[in-house]
């Protein structure tokens, strides 16, 4: 079963090559770069005043509730627990994306494809 989906897999794909299936926008009518999208650029006095908000936040958050929060979200992980009600209470104490997102990079590491 195996071989008769790979091999029509590999003829599928060869018809699209040879343009004997048409498939628009892949071998057929395919447009040109014509519409293509301006790069988004943020002005640098956005990132500032955004840098000064998460300094602000950090200051003014209670700091100990936040690093019990993700201590207990780091052994959730771990121990491979619901960790839902964990980030829910993290956010609830203001601990930011970035510090969440860490946690989870501790524990499990980062892909590299």
């Amino acid at each position: 079963m195996k071989n008769e989906i790979a091999k029509s897999a590999y003829i599928y794909q060869k018809e699209i090559e040879s343009n004997q299936k048409i498939i628009v926008g892949v071998n057929k009518f395919v447009e040109a770069d014509l519409n293509q999208k301006p790069v988004f650029k943020i002005e640098d006095s956005i990132r500032k005043i955004q840098m000064d908000k998460l300094i602000a936040l950090k200051n003014e958050r209670n700091n100990l509730n936040v690093e019990k929060d993700l201590m207990e979200l780091r052994s959730a992980a771990i121990e491979n627990r619901n960790v839902m009600p964990s980030i829910i209470k993290c956010v609830e104490d203001y601990a930011t994306l970035g510090e969440i997102a860490d946690t989870f990079r501790d524990v499990f590491g980062e892909f590299k494809g």
